[in-house]
């Protein structure tokens, strides 16, 4: 077990301790993104800012989200409302492309100033509501939040406040949102392997 976690924590700087308590606050997350459709990832981002370098907080970030939207996904895919995936998933792709021309020039100090607004808003504008839901207006959502989410990390409150309206249901709002965070992380993540990012290490 000891030989695994020294693994899994080799270039990191984290403890044993810390690398525990992230395990358990990205379990934590994971539930309440489950229970409630939002809220986890940035639980997850505001812990992992107090024990991770700012550089590779981002693309570690979508690792982790990656992997708790990938799942829920796949539990409730059946719900999901394909008719704004679909246009999400186009802006997607034009905001990863924007978004790469800029992630590698800010400065390690302004990255930090605009993680750190960025969550204060995500914690005390929780009302932020969309109210219409039409697909070329997500279509700009994902250009949008994606080349957001390459400065911020988790923009799932965000997303969520435009998926909301178009999903009657709450089961069909949990798996519409986790498929477009699933979009979402994994072009991130795509994008920082391009621009060179080491993931293994």
């Amino acid at each position: 077990m000891n030989s695994v976690v020294e693994l899994l924590i080799a270039g990191t700087g984290l403890s044993f301790a810390r690398f525990f308590v992230l395990c358990f606050v990205s379990f934590l997350g994971s539930l309440i993104a489950g229970a409630l459709g939002l809220g986890g990832g940035v639980l997850v981002f505001l812990t992992m800012a107090n024990v991770l370098p700012p550089m590779a907080l981002v693309p570690l970030h979508g690792v982790v989200q990656l992997g708790s939207n990938l799942s829920r996904a796949m539990m409730s895919w059946r719900q999901t409302l394909m008719s704004i995936v679909t246009p999400f998933f186009i802006g997607t792709i034009i905001g990863a492309a924007i978004g790469a021309q800029f992630v590698v020039a800010l400065p390690k100090s302004l990255l930090q100033l605009v993680i750190a607004v960025f969550i204060l808003a995500s914690t005390w504008l929780p009302n932020l509501q969309s109210k219409s839901a039409g697909q070329v207006k997500f279509f700009f959502v994902g250009v949008v939040t994606t080349i957001v989410t390459r400065f911020v990390g988790g923009t799932g409150v965000l997303v969520g406040s435009f998926v909301a309206p178009a999903c009657p249901q709450r089961h069909q709002f949990v798996s519409t949102h986790s498929v477009e965070m699933t979009i979402q992380h994994g072009l991130k993540i795509i994008t920082f392997a391009l621009l060179g990012f080491a993931f293994g290490p």
